[in-house]
């Protein structure tokens, strides 16, 4: 059987993609802590229009220690993903992403 992403990197980029969001937040009055997880189902293509999404999401894949990369089969993706990811967030800074509000932008609520 020939692996997809080895024999096309375009097949990665172009095909839908499952990224999920994590979150944690502290209920004023109780104390608890809500956890709540949101899958997304799209292409990186599509995922890589939006502001800082290009930097972020290489920051985090960088990040994963051995056992998550392992586990998410970066061996397989990971040079095509990250140059492309850097691509990006590169085209983004130079049409004028301003990366000192990359926090503001992203500060809850959305």
């Amino acid at each position: 059987m020939i692996d997809a992403v080895a024999a096309s990197p375009s097949f990665l980029l172009s095909s839908p993609s499952l990224l999920d969001t994590d979150i944690s937040r502290s209920l004023p009055r109780s104390g608890g802590v809500v956890f709540t997880i949101r899958t997304y189902f799209h292409p990186i293509t599509d995922i890589c229009k939006e502001p800082y999404v290009p930097g972020r999401l290489a920051s985090a894949v960088r990040s994963w220690g051995d056992d998550v990369s392992k586990y998410k089969g970066k061996e397989r993706y990971g040079d095509v993903l990250l140059e492309y990811l850097d691509k990006m967030h590169e085209e983004q800074v130079k049409n004028g992403l301003d990366l000192s509000r990359e926090e503001e932008a992203h500060a809850y609520p959305y």
